[in-house]
Order: structure tokens, then sequence, then C-alpha cells
């Protein structure tokens, strides 16, 4: 918990730093949470109290070497692998060419390009400059903000002066300090003096550990290069498994058991009531306790909708139940206020981190759309550990699905004015829209999954267009004092940039899974990036205030660049070191929707003829997004604002930690490493089939080497197999399942 704040303090300032309580009596520093202080504490000491047995290293905190003994191969420390050097520079990493290892190299000699080495090993010749403060004479430490920028690295940036980098330029104020320089220690393990500083931690190429947002230890290699293991932690199992526990990241076996036995702490005999088939009379003294409570009413409003798309079927319903006493008796168990409150609290604590577009602090079920809350019960009653929740759940699936789509509401016709009545049950319509996708594609049958992917979809991505996307943009909160600032606003605006990002998620996970041709332009998406969780979880408009002001200042960029311009710089090959840092700061769900997006590519690449040019672009997006990954996974906990809850991994949270969580997103490694495969296998297909159609040759080549049967056999269609995905709109997601497969027999040692 925060210290509260009290009327007139610093907070009604938009430019003030927050209040930071605990200081350092060596330095003076202060900080936030007392954890903090401790930590800081011990970097001025030189003791090293925590030692590896295997190899001898010391350590200063017993949380580092708990993660350096996961790793640590029993040499002594001076043998560790930061002595390998890597020899290419940060551009022939980033196109794949060979490299002399020269300062130029050759390759950037020719192109009279910067020539770097911030990457890997040889980035301690190349020191990246560590957070700046606002002025010398400060009172309070500065908070590094992340959407700022090294002013220092703008002269490495672009020459061109396109839109966003003139905008850098504008918004950087002009009393920022000369940066100074530090070497970044070479063990990946070993704890910074300031806990502070920003830490850019890589050693070589060909091995490169780093720590993962949730503490874990990790270790990639990029697909080409090095005779290291490949893995792929996440996107094996998310192919070869259906169902959402088995598929998404909804926390361990006990966990579930945790959450669900605390929900019975407090409501243990009516939700035990309501989830068993209660006799008569205990029904009876079920339903007289409603008559107070205050979602008795959505109760009822779910059930009589229910009742009418069971009984009154159109031509085309895939309702196929009848209405009986029996199932009205079971729609009201389902559907019952214990049961609602129940699947609600499984929904945040165990699905939510996964898909987090609802607002949690200000989520009200009783003013809330009855679809809406239809919707949230079934995905809490999939992820539910108790068996009979799972079955009780696929009876309402295609019922809650039909009375979705027919809603008024989700039918209704632009325009649409923010923050009406009518904009927000537009919003909750497609929220609900949404969710029905979700759990008839990752839990239906394999014709629900059909219908979804090719229908139900389609009518989401029209919601999103008529809701405008250009429009899903924030104003400058923190130009704002804090009596002026409107938290319903924020949270609407924010719920409505995630659902189009989770949207623009879903069409990608159709192309990457399902081969299916993309429903959204990259181009449409002008709308803003997600903010920070700190944020969003906040509980009050307080505390959000104080947030937005912490993370994002009046001059941060957040407030001018979109999705869309992300992305599109993303492909630059020669993104400079500022904006690299910038795009790390956007957090994981955006960056797992950049690397999402680079499977478009990929997908319209492998559809069209020739386009060398747009697999360079792709090779651009994968090199600099690795870049910006490791960025954001190196940037210390507290200085994040996408972790809220202090924690060595997400195993160890508690059920009511559970929802602050970061979801499945945190595995985005494996869909940049999935969309390297798909290009390297592509490019090695082009290069062997370069001779064998004439579109790849100039016109003597074509007329030297082709023949007229390899002409026949080109106009036949009996063309080479392409290397990847053959199969368009499938329902399985065996053929990705296969390919990493495949991959991992040949690489995995």
């Amino acid at each position: 918990m925060q210290p509260a704040r009290t009327e007139g303090s610093e907070l009604s300032s938009p430019h003030s730093p927050p209040s930071t309580p605990f200081q350092c009596s060596v330095c003076f520093k202060s900080y936030k949470r007392r954890e903090h202080l401790q930590r800081h504490v011990s970097s001025h000491s030189s003791e090293r109290p925590h030692r590896c047995a295997a190899c001898g290293g010391a350590f200063q905190r017993a949380d580092v070497l708990k993660r350096h003994v996961r790793t640590c191969d029993g040499r002594p420390s001076g043998s560790s692998r930061a002595s390998i050097r890597r020899r290419a520079c940060d551009r022939c990493v980033r196109q794949k060419k060979a490299c002399n290892g020269t300062q130029p190299c050759q390759n950037c000699s020719k192109r009279a390009t910067a020539c770097s080495y911030f990457t890997g090993t040889n980035a301690v010749n190349n020191p990246i400059p560590a957070r700046l403060p606002l002025s010398a004479s400060t009172a309070t430490p500065f908070i590094p903000t992340p959407l700022d920028l090294e002013p220092d690295l703008l002269s490495q940036g672009r020459t061109d002066q396109d839109p966003l980098s003139s905008a850098i330029d504008a918004m950087m104020p002009s009393s920022l300090e000369v940066p100074q320089f530090r070497h970044l220690p070479m063990n990946p393990f070993e704890p910074l003096s300031d806990p502070d500083m920003f830490d850019y931690r890589t050693s070589n190429w060909q091995d490169i550990f780093y720590l993962t947002p949730d503490g874990h230890t990790a270790r990639e290699q990029p697909v080409t290069g090095g005779d290291g293991p490949y893995r792929f932690e996440f996107l094996r199992d998310f192919t070869s498994m259906t169902g959402f526990v088995h598929s998404f990241d909804c926390g361990t076996p006990q966990q579930r058991h945790d959450v669900l036995a605390k929900i019975k702490e407090c409501e243990p005999q009516e939700v035990m009531l309501a989830g068993q088939d209660a006799t008569s009379g205990a029904l009876d003294g079920v339903l007289s306790s409603w008559l107070n409570d205050p979602l008795a009413l959505k109760t009822h409003q779910i059930l009589l909708l229910i009742k009418q798309v069971v009984t009154v079927k159109p031509r085309n319903s895939f309702v196929t139940i009848s209405w009986s006493s029996t199932l009205e008796q079971k729609c009201l168990q389902f559907f019952s206020p214990a049961s609602l409150r129940k699947f609600f609290e499984l929904y945040w604590s165990i699905w939510s981190p996964n898909v987090n577009f609802l607002h949690r602090p200000t989520f009200d079920p009783t003013s809330s759309k009855p679809i809406l809350l239809a919707a949230m019960a079934l995905i809490g009653a999939c992820v539910s550990p108790d068996p009979t929740d799972n079955e009780n759940a696929s009876i309402w699936f295609n019922c809650v699905e039909e009375l979705v789509f027919t809603d008024e509401d989700l039918n209704s016709e632009p325009p649409y004015i923010f923050n009406s009545p009518t904009y927000r049950q537009k919003l909750q319509a497609l929220q609900a829209g949404y969710m029905v996708c979700l759990y008839q594609n990752w839990e239906g049958t394999d014709a629900n999954k059909s219908r979804i992917r090719r229908y139900r979809y389609s009518t989401v991505v029209s919601i999103i267009r008529d809701l405008d996307v250009a429009t899903a943009r924030h104003i400058n909160y923190s130009q704002q004092g804090l009596h002026e600032f409107k938290w319903n606003h924020y949270v609407l605006r924010e719920e409505l940039i995630r659902i189009i990002i989770w949207t623009y998620l879903l069409d990608m996970a159709f192309v990457i899974f399902n081969n299916l041709p993309p429903r959204i332009v990259l181009k449409e998406m002008r709308n803003h990036v997600a903010g920070p969780e700190t944020c969003f979880q906040a509980t009050s408009a307080e505390e959000c205030f104080q947030q937005i002001q912490m993370w994002m200042p009046a001059y941060s960029l957040f407030w001018k660049i979109s999705f869309r311009s992300i992305f599109e710089h993303a492909c630059d090959p020669d993104l400079s070191m500022d904006m690299r840092h910038t795009f790390a700061a956007v957090g994981p769900v955006n960056l797992f929707a950049m690397t999402s997006g680079i499977h478009a590519l990929v997908f319209q690449y492998q559809n069209s003829f020739g386009g060398n040019e747009l697999l360079q672009g792709i090779r651009n997006a994968l090199g600099n997004w690795n870049d910006i990954w490791n960025l954001y996974i190196s940037t210390p906990p507290e200085n994040s604002p996408y972790l809220t809850v202090s924690v060595p991994d997400n195993d160890s949270l508690r059920p009511e930690e559970m929802w602050k969580r970061i979801g499945f997103s945190r595995f985005s490694r494996d869909y940049w490493l999935l969309a390297s495969l798909k290009v390297d296998k592509l490019s090695a297909a082009a290069d062997k089939n370069s001779n064998f159609s004439p579109l790849h040759q100039s016109g003597s080549e074509a007329m030297t080497e082709s023949s007229p049967e390899n002409d026949v056999e080109h106009l036949s269609g009996d063309s080479p197999q392409d290397p990847i995905l053959n199969k368009y709109d499938q329902t399985s997601m065996r053929q990705v399942n296969d390919l990493i497969q495949d991959f991992e027999k040949i690489h995995v040692q």
C-alpha cells in the first residue's frame, strides 16, 4: 500500500515528484517501499554473504544467489561466458550478414552507416547511459519514467527526421544535464551497485541470459547462429492442447484451488447449493435468500434472455437444447447470485491477466449488461478447478453466444457519443462478444470454433470500426490537476484501447495458428498503446492520477505515439537506441502485439509473388523487436510500471494477488522465435527455388535455365510445395505444432 495523500500536497501538481518516505541514511536516496530501501542499503556494503557452493561466486542478496544456482555450471566465476566476445555488429546481426568485427565493420563502411556493438558482450565498450535526473537541484530523487528518452542518444538517431523522431526532439525538456556513463557488470546475475540504475544485461549473442518479468532466469538464442539448445517455452504446449487452463497461463493447480477455497470461505453454504443438484426444498431456501441480493435481478435477466433464445429459435439457430423445468432449475443454479460471484472471482484471479481489458476497480456487476456478466461467468466456470463447473458451463455456450450476437446494443448503428450511456452499453456488448469468441474458440467444439472464426469474429471487427479506432486515444492527463482528472473517462478510453489491441491479437492468432488471412490491417491501428498496469490497476482516482504523473509526464512520448507508428518504425533498418528504449517502455501487451503483427507480414510475404523488400523489412522488425524485448526484460522490477506485485515468480502469488500478475504475454519471445523460424524457412525455400521460377530471375537467366517441361509443370500448379503452413483456415493448430516439433528435433540437444 502506498501512503495516503492529503489535499494540497505535491500530488496536486502534475509535475512534482511523488513523496518517498523511506530514505537512505548514507546517500539520502528515498524509496516508496521499505523493502526497496533495504535492498539499496546493501549496495553500500562490500559484504557478499551469500555464496554459491558450486562455483564459489558471492552475492549480496539471497534472491540473486537463488537465480544464479538455477543456471550455475560449476565453473569459477572468473571463467564465465562473458569472456566470449560477439564479433558481429548490431546491424549485421539484424540483417544476418557476415561481419569482420572491426569498428566500423566493412558492411557499415560501405553504406556509410553507424556501426555499433550495443548488443552482446561488446556492449561494455559502448556503455548505455543511465537515466538522467531532471535537475541537479531536485530535492527528491528522480524516479525513472519509462517513456523518457536519453537525450545524448538522440544524436545517434535517424537523419531524415521522420515525424516520430521530430516529436522526440520537440518534447524533450531543455534543462536536462549531460549523462553520466558507467560500465555494466558482465555477470547478468550480479546485483547493480545502484538498483535504480537502468541495466541492459545481455552476454554473448550466441548465449543470452536474462531475467524474465516473473523473476525466473531464462536462456534464449536466435534461430540462426550458435550451436546451443533451442526451446519453445510456451507455444509447444499451446499448439498441442485445447482449453483455457491447458493453453494459457492460468496459474498452478494449487493456486486455482486456493482461489476457489477462499471464495467458499465467504459464502460456503450458498455456493455449495448453487453448484449442486439441489432438491426443491433446498432450492427454495436459496431462492428466498436472493430477495435482498443486488445480483438477483441480473440472475433473473439472464434467465429470461436464455429462455427466449432456447424457446424462440430462428431457422439458423445453433441452440439445440429444449426448455423444461429441469433446464430452468439448472439455469437458476448456474447463474445464481452466489455462483456469479464465484465465477467473477475466478475470472479475475485466474483468467483476466491473460486478456486484461476489463477494469476491475470500477467494475460493477449490478450496473453491467447481463450478456457481459453471462460471458464472464462462463469463462470463470471454464477455468474453475471444479470439474462440475466446467461441465455445466458447456451447456450454455451456444445460448449465451446467441443472446450476445443478437443483442440490440451490439447491432446498433453509429454515431456514438463518448461517455454516453449508449457508448458504454456498446462497449460492454463488444467486450461480451469478444469473450464469446474466446470461450468458443478454446473450449467449444470444432464446429463452434469454425463458426467463431468465420462469422462471429467478423462482427467483432466491424463493431471496432464502428467505434472508430482513431478515437481510441487518451488526452494528456499529466497536463491536468487532480481536480480536473476524470477517472471514469480514463477508464473508458483505456478499456477501448485494450479491447482494440486484444481484438488485433485474436486476429493475429487466427493468422498464426489457423493460417487465415488477417481481417485487421496495420494501417488502421491508429489507437494509443495500452497504458501501464500501475495506472490500470489503481484502486482510486487519486492513485491512478499519481501513477500517471509518475510514469507518463506531460512531455512523455506516450501521449503522441500510436500502435501503428511503433510498428512501422520497428521495421526500420537503423532503429536508434532512443527509439528502442521508448518502445521497450510500452510493456508486455504492446510488445506482444508487435511480435504477433510480424506474423501478418510473414503471411503476406508467403502468399505473394516476389517481395524481397518485404522480407528484408520483416528481418529488420525481428532484429529490432529482439533488442527491444531484451531492454524491457532487463528493467528492474521496481522501475517497471507493469509489475505491481513483488514476488520472485507467479507461482508464489497469493489468491488476492493473482489478478495483478502478467499473463501469457510474458512468453512473447516464443512468438518471435516462431516468426524467425518461418522467415528462415521461407528464405531457404526462396534460394532453393530461385532457378525454378522466372519471377526470381533476370530475363537472360530465365531464358537460359527454363525449359518447356518446367514451364508446363509450373503452369499446371505442380510447383514446389510451400515450406510452411500449406492448409488454410484450419481449426486444428497441428501445422504449427508440427513445425515447432520438426524445428526442435533438429536444434534441441
